[in-house]
Protein backbone atom coordinates (compact mmCIF):
# COMPACT_ATOMS: atom_id res chain seq x y z
CA UNK A 1 0.00 0.00 0.00
CA UNK A 2 1.53 3.30 -0.80
CA UNK A 3 0.95 6.77 0.67
CA UNK A 4 -0.33 9.50 -1.69
CA UNK A 5 1.14 12.43 -1.15
CA UNK A 6 -2.48 15.16 -0.73
CA UNK A 7 -2.14 18.95 -0.74
CA UNK A 8 -3.62 20.83 2.13
CA UNK A 9 -7.26 21.65 1.35
CA UNK A 10 -7.50 24.08 3.98
CA UNK A 11 -6.03 28.26 2.75
CA UNK A 12 -4.92 29.94 6.08
CA UNK A 13 -3.55 32.78 3.97
CA UNK A 14 -5.14 35.25 0.70
CA UNK A 15 -2.64 36.20 -2.01
CA UNK A 16 -3.98 40.03 -3.03
CA UNK A 17 -1.84 40.55 -6.27
CA UNK A 18 -3.34 44.37 -6.66
CA UNK A 19 -1.96 45.37 -3.45
CA UNK A 20 0.85 43.00 -3.84
CA UNK A 21 -0.09 41.48 -0.34
CA UNK A 22 -0.19 38.60 1.74
CA UNK A 23 -3.00 38.54 3.85
CA UNK A 24 -3.60 36.31 6.61
CA UNK A 25 -5.67 36.42 10.00
CA UNK A 26 -3.69 37.19 13.47
CA UNK A 27 -3.67 33.71 14.30
CA UNK A 28 -2.85 32.22 11.24
CA UNK A 29 0.82 34.36 11.44
CA UNK A 30 1.02 33.70 14.98
CA UNK A 31 0.69 29.96 14.22
CA UNK A 32 2.87 29.85 11.59
CA UNK A 33 5.47 31.75 13.77
CA UNK A 34 5.42 29.20 16.07
CA UNK A 35 6.02 26.57 13.89
CA UNK A 36 2.94 25.02 13.52
CA UNK A 37 3.50 22.35 10.49
CA UNK A 38 0.87 23.52 8.21
CA UNK A 39 0.45 26.72 8.66
CA UNK A 40 3.80 27.84 8.58
CA UNK A 41 4.50 25.52 5.32
CA UNK A 42 1.90 27.41 3.27
CA UNK A 43 3.30 30.97 4.31
CA UNK A 44 6.53 29.98 3.79
CA UNK A 45 5.67 28.73 0.09
CA UNK A 46 3.43 31.94 -0.46
CA UNK A 47 6.55 33.70 0.45
CA UNK A 48 8.79 31.92 -1.77
CA UNK A 49 6.20 32.02 -4.89
CA UNK A 50 5.76 35.90 -4.40
CA UNK A 51 9.25 37.74 -3.03
CA UNK A 52 8.14 40.84 -3.52
CA UNK A 53 4.69 40.51 -1.77
CA UNK A 54 4.42 42.48 2.15
CA UNK A 55 2.44 40.37 4.69
CA UNK A 56 -0.46 42.13 5.89
CA UNK A 57 -2.95 40.86 8.80
CA UNK A 58 -6.31 40.84 7.71
CA UNK A 59 -8.50 42.63 10.39
CA UNK A 60 -11.58 40.52 11.48
CA UNK A 61 -14.82 42.42 11.31
CA UNK A 62 -16.69 41.98 14.30
CA UNK A 63 -20.12 42.13 14.63
CA UNK A 64 -21.67 45.36 17.00
CA UNK A 65 -24.91 43.83 17.59
CA UNK A 66 -24.45 42.87 21.22
CA UNK A 67 -22.63 45.94 22.13
CA UNK A 68 -25.58 48.28 20.60
CA UNK A 69 -28.56 46.29 22.26
CA UNK A 70 -26.18 45.21 25.50
CA UNK A 71 -29.15 46.88 28.50
CA UNK A 72 -31.86 45.93 26.52
CA UNK A 73 -34.83 44.41 28.55
CA UNK A 74 -38.37 43.99 28.17
CA UNK A 75 -38.91 46.31 31.27
CA UNK A 76 -36.80 49.20 29.19
CA UNK A 77 -38.80 48.22 26.04
CA UNK A 78 -42.16 48.61 28.10
CA UNK A 79 -41.20 51.88 29.53
CA UNK A 80 -40.23 53.41 26.29
CA UNK A 81 -43.53 53.00 24.74
CA UNK A 82 -45.19 54.04 27.89
CA UNK A 83 -43.06 57.33 29.00
CA UNK A 84 -41.65 58.34 26.02
CA UNK A 85 -43.06 56.88 23.08
CA UNK A 86 -46.46 57.33 24.94
CA UNK A 87 -48.61 54.93 22.76
CA UNK A 88 -51.55 53.20 23.71
CA UNK A 89 -51.65 51.12 20.58
CA UNK A 90 -47.88 50.13 20.88
CA UNK A 91 -47.83 49.25 24.82
CA UNK A 92 -51.34 47.17 24.00
CA UNK A 93 -49.26 45.33 20.74
CA UNK A 94 -46.73 45.15 23.52
CA UNK A 95 -48.84 42.88 25.79
CA UNK A 96 -50.63 41.32 23.33
CA UNK A 97 -47.16 39.90 21.88
CA UNK A 98 -46.00 38.77 25.14
CA UNK A 99 -48.98 36.66 26.14
CA UNK A 100 -48.74 34.93 22.48
CA UNK A 101 -44.77 34.02 22.61
CA UNK A 102 -46.04 33.13 27.01
CA UNK A 103 -49.10 30.76 25.10
CA UNK A 104 -47.27 29.49 22.46
CA UNK A 105 -43.97 28.65 24.63
CA UNK A 106 -41.69 30.80 22.36
CA UNK A 107 -38.45 32.14 23.55
CA UNK A 108 -39.87 35.19 25.27
CA UNK A 109 -37.06 38.32 25.03
CA UNK A 110 -35.76 37.00 21.64
CA UNK A 111 -39.69 37.30 20.35
CA UNK A 112 -39.42 40.49 21.80
CA UNK A 113 -36.49 42.62 20.76
CA UNK A 114 -36.93 41.18 16.95
CA UNK A 115 -40.33 43.10 17.17
CA UNK A 116 -39.03 46.18 19.17
CA UNK A 117 -35.81 46.76 16.90
CA UNK A 118 -38.64 46.34 13.85
CA UNK A 119 -40.55 49.03 15.45
CA UNK A 120 -37.66 51.35 16.68
CA UNK A 121 -35.02 50.38 13.70
CA UNK A 122 -31.63 49.30 13.61
CA UNK A 123 -30.07 52.49 14.72
CA UNK A 124 -31.59 52.88 18.21
CA UNK A 125 -29.14 53.72 20.62
CA UNK A 126 -29.88 51.92 24.33
CA UNK A 127 -28.19 54.53 26.23
CA UNK A 128 -29.70 57.08 24.41
CA UNK A 129 -32.81 55.43 25.54
CA UNK A 130 -32.24 54.89 28.98
CA UNK A 131 -31.95 58.65 29.67
CA UNK A 132 -34.89 59.62 27.91
CA UNK A 133 -36.80 57.11 29.95
CA UNK A 134 -34.93 58.01 32.81
CA UNK A 135 -35.52 61.93 31.64
CA UNK A 136 -39.77 60.83 31.32
CA UNK A 137 -39.79 59.45 34.91
CA UNK A 138 -38.66 62.53 36.41
CA UNK A 139 -41.01 65.05 34.37
CA UNK A 140 -43.90 62.41 35.62
CA UNK A 141 -42.88 62.82 39.61
CA UNK A 142 -42.60 66.15 38.97
CA UNK A 143 -46.00 66.59 37.08
CA UNK A 144 -47.32 64.06 40.47
CA UNK A 145 -45.99 66.55 42.82
CA UNK A 146 -47.17 69.44 41.53
CA UNK A 147 -50.97 67.70 40.81
CA UNK A 148 -50.73 66.90 44.88
CA UNK A 149 -49.82 70.23 45.93
CA UNK A 150 -52.17 71.97 44.04
CA UNK A 151 -55.36 69.59 45.40
CA UNK A 152 -53.89 70.33 48.99
CA UNK A 153 -53.96 73.76 48.23
CA UNK A 154 -57.88 73.69 46.83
Amino acid sequence: MTKKNSTPTNHYFTLDFPEKTIWGSRTSFDRAGKGVKSYYQELTRLMKEQPTFECKVKEIQKKHDKKIWAGLTLTLMKEYITLVLKSNRLLNEYNSRIAYAKENEEALYPTMKKWFIQLVGKDFDVEKTKEQVKEAKMKNTLLNANEEETEEAA
